[in-house]
């Protein structure tokens, strides 16, 4: 009987531990269609504002890991966007020159602020408009998902930096 005991408590501990995994894993992961990490987005300008159309007041690029850093800015309000390098058109067989869509719509980027707090927004290239990155983008039209543009507030001591990432749905569409 000590034997049967024995197998029966090695079984429920092998069950417990499983189960506490199956949990512990669905608690790390993120909520929504974005939760899938990307691949970086390297080599994209990384620009701050202070008004539309107007000249950047800071400007970078993304490293290979998806990183820029902006340093420290004078304390303000800024708007970020983000902008793909322009993609060379391309000939035709007839030598008609074809100009070729972005490969990467939607983005996600993480702001890294004073404090260690992060901001996560999703981030439409084509628009240079934000939204929320636990909507699918693809279904944008359609979910009342308001854009709008990505307002930074710098305190002018600490340095504006973060992280740019292809979104889930780019990594199925490529």
């Amino acid at each position: 009987m000590s034997k049967l005991h024995a197998v029966n408590l090695s079984l429920l501990s092998a069950l417990a531990l499983t189960v506490l995994f199956l949990v512990s894993a669905a608690g790390t992961a993120q909520k929504g269609p974005q939760g899938t990490t990307g691949a970086p987005l390297k080599g994209v300008d990384v620009k701050l504002g202070k008004n539309p159309g107007g000249s950047p007041a800071a400007r970078t690029t993304a490293d290979d890991n998806g990183e820029f850093s902006f340093g420290k800015v004078p304390a303000g309000e800024y708007i970020l966007t983000v902008e793909l390098k322009k993609e060379s058109p391309s000939k035709s067989p007839g030598g008609m020159v074809i100009q070729s869509e972005p490969s990467v719509r939607y983005c996600l980027i993480t702001l890294n602020r004073a404090g260690g707090e992060k901001v996560e927004k999703g981030y439409d290239l084509t628009q240079n408009k934000i939204f929320d990155p636990a909507v699918d983008p693809s279904k944008l039209s359609t979910s009342k998902t308001k854009l709008e543009p990505f307002i930074v507030h710098s305190d002018g001591v600490h340095p504006l930096n973060g992280t740019i990432i292809r979104s889930k749905s780019n990594i199925t569409n490529n």
